[in-house]
């Protein structure tokens, strides 16, 4: 498997099939947000390429829906070569779990604004701590 290790930047999905740059938010002094919205051509190949080129340290994070009870999140980061994914909402965060490409794939293409993208809302963000 090929792993991303030259771009360190989240701006690096905007070159993926399906994907669509959205906007960039500075939280000085924590991070760097860059905002993403998928279209139509956006499938499970583009999904894959995100992940595989996913930089070393950087996260993704998207509307989780296996937490039906209350607003979830899934945060997908990359450490070296593995995939670490939590799940969090407001007041709880899981443990980091390590989980294959193929189920981040699952996670991002269920997420409901990669589902169902709104043009007035990214479907995912990819951030980097300062």
């Amino acid at each position: 498997m090929r792993w991303a290790t030259k771009m360190k930047s989240g701006d690096y999905a905007s070159a993926i099939k399906g994907v669509r740059y959205f906007r960039r938010k500075e939280l000085a002094p924590v991070a760097t947000v860059w905002e993403y919205q998928v279209t139509d051509e956006f499938d499970a190949a583009s999904a894959r390429s995100v992940f595989v080129e996913l930089p070393d340290g950087l996260e993704l994070c998207c509307f989780d829906l296996t937490e039906r009870s209350e607003e979830a999140y899934v945060f997908i980061r990359r450490v070296r070569d593995r995939l670490m994914v939590r799940r969090g909402g407001h007041g709880w965060m899981s443990e980091p779990m390590e989980e294959p490409v193929e189920r981040a794939v699952q996670l991002l293409l269920a997420s409901p604004l990669v589902k169902s993208p709104d043009q007035r809302f990214e479907s995912f963000r990819v951030t980097k701590e300062k």
